[in-house]
């Protein structure tokens, strides 16, 4: 899922969480995990002020107010950004989690992930509903 210039450049994955909520939790426990032979780095943060050093931006739903501000400010950067937040993807997000059926959906901003100099998955997007917003 993660995009293709940070994940080629080898080193640690470093995951920033915004906020809190059940999967922010969840999360910030696989600390020191490996993904693909790589150490899972995961640090939160409050406020708007992202780290620089984030692969992936998790937007948790104690953010409602604030997340806009939050993609705003990572817009065009080779970040990730993914949240649970109720039309996350059609208002410059990323990657926005569903629950539908008892099953856990994707919609992806496919445009947005491109500007961002990211690649989806083709494997990714078949699953997903695909939005290209910019």
């Amino acid at each position: 899922m993660a995009g293709k210039p940070p994940a080629e450049q080898g080193g640690p994955l470093s995951l920033c969480i915004a906020g809190e909520d059940d999967l922010a939790d969840t999360l910030g426990r696989l600390k020191g995990k490996l993904v693909k032979g790589r150490k899972l780095h995961t640090q939160t943060f409050k406020g708007t002020q992202v780290p620089g050093n984030c692969h992936m931006l998790y937007v948790a739903a104690s953010e409602q107010k604030r997340y806009r501000g939050l993609v705003r400010t990572v817009r065009g950067q080779a970040i990730l950004t993914v949240s649970e937040l109720p039309g996350f993807a059609r208002t410059g997000g990323i990657v926005e989690l569903t629950h539908a059926h008892g099953r856990i959906r994707f919609i992806i901003n496919l445009g947005l992930a491109r500007a961002a100099g990211l690649e989806i998955s083709p494997r990714l997007l078949a699953l997903a509903e695909v939005v290209d917003q910019e």
